[in-house]
């Protein structure tokens, strides 16, 4: 199946979680896949969603691995 992320299309096997398609992504652009265990995912209305989010084709997703980029909860 074909996922956005970040704006780029990946291609992922189906029953993939959104941690998988950031781990295909990080690999494809050469990001230390360390990251992704603190990586914020959102979908593309930009609610956060969980790493074991299930995915389907054509989803959109993005993410932040800054602290600072998450919502402040005062």
């Amino acid at each position: 199946m074909r996922i956005k992320v970040n704006e780029k299309t990946i291609v992922i096997f189906k029953g993939a979680t959104a941690r998988d398609a950031l781990l295909r992504y990080f690999a494809r652009c050469d990001i230390d896949r360390s990251l992704v265990k603190q990586a914020v995912i959102y979908d593309k209305w930009g609610h956060t969603i969980g790493h074991d989010s299930p995915l389907s084709d054509n989803q959109e997703i993005t993410f932040s691995t800054n602290p600072e980029n998450t919502e402040d909860t005062d």
